[in-house]
């Protein structure tokens, strides 16, 4: 069943479809970033940054945390 379809099933369900979906997320953001992809952010001001070798390093390390625990 897709993660929509459980939104209104028992918290643990949900609490999976949560999980599967995350883990999507960051491998699919994994990717871009190891693909080398132009990532661009708001910042606080609104103005739209690139994200830089540190910041890509960063995205790095924290979608593979969320790889670590979701992706299970």
């Amino acid at each position: 069943p897709s993660p929509a379809c459980l939104l209104g099933g028992p918290p643990e369900e949900r609490d999976r479809a949560q999980r599967v979906e995350n883990c999507g997320r960051a491998k699919g953001h994994l990717q871009a970033l190891n693909d080398g992809q132009r990532i661009v952010r708001t910042n606080d001001k609104g103005e739209r940054e690139v994200l830089d070798d540190k910041g890509r390093a960063e995205e790095i390390q924290r979608a593979r945390v969320v790889i670590a625990s979701d992706c299970k």
